[in-house]
Parts: C-alpha cells; structure tokens; sequence
C-alpha cells in the first residue's frame, strides 16, 4: 500500500513536471515568436521606409532635371529671339555694306561683329 502510493506520488509528479514544463515551452515559443513577428514588422518598416525614400528621391531628381531642361529651353528661345530680333538685322547691313565694296565675311564673323557692335559680348 504504502509504496504504491508512494510509486503514484512520483508518477503524479513526474506527469506534472512534465505538463508544466509544456505549458512553459508553449508559452516561451509564443512570446519568442511574438518578438519574432515584431522584428520582422520592423525589418519591414525600415525596408519600406527606405523604398519611399529612393522613390521620393528617384521623383525630385525627375522633376529636377525636368525644370533644368525647361528652364534651359526658355534660355534658347530666349536668345534666338533676341538673335532674331537684334543680331541678324545687323549682320544683314554688315554684309550689305561688304558687298558694296566686294568683301565678304564669314557667317561666324558677321554675328561676332554684330555683337560687338550691340554691346552683347
């Protein structure tokens, strides 16, 4: 009687241990898994974050260099207008004044002249 109740205390232990030892396991694996979903969510944040950065980035630098080759074309126009408008009516009487005395200049000179003669260079 008294060593099997002493055999059944053990085996009741043991199965204790045993149980608790599970629900302890169990309960380390949630909490480690946890910690592992919130690390990954973070990992994927800062993942996240840095893609939008580079996209943000990848933006600006398009619109950049969109402004810098509007603002470049307006620059051109600009200027051809101004050729149109003030350089080529000079060059036309420069070559009408060397054709008199049958001279001639080459386009480049004309125009380089003409400038001087406006004050653009």
């Amino acid at each position: 009687g008294k060593l099997k109740m002493n055999c059944m205390a053990r085996t009741t232990a043991r199965i204790f241990l045993v149980r608790s030892k599970a629900v302890t396991t169990t309960s380390s694996l949630r909490s480690f898994s946890s910690h592992l979903a919130e690390d990954l969510h973070a990992k994927e944040k800062i993942e996240e974050d840095r893609y939008m950065r580079m996209k943000d980035e990848e933006y600006l630098k398009k619109e950049h260099d969109n402004l810098v080759k509007e603002a470049e074309a307006v620059a051109k126009a600009k200027e051809e207008k101004e050729f149109q408008e003030r350089v080529l009516p000079v060059m036309k009487e420069l070559k009408t004044l060397l054709n008199k005395s049958n001279d001639t200049l080459s386009e480049a000179s004309l125009e380089t002249i003409a400038k001087w003669k406006l004050n653009m260079q």
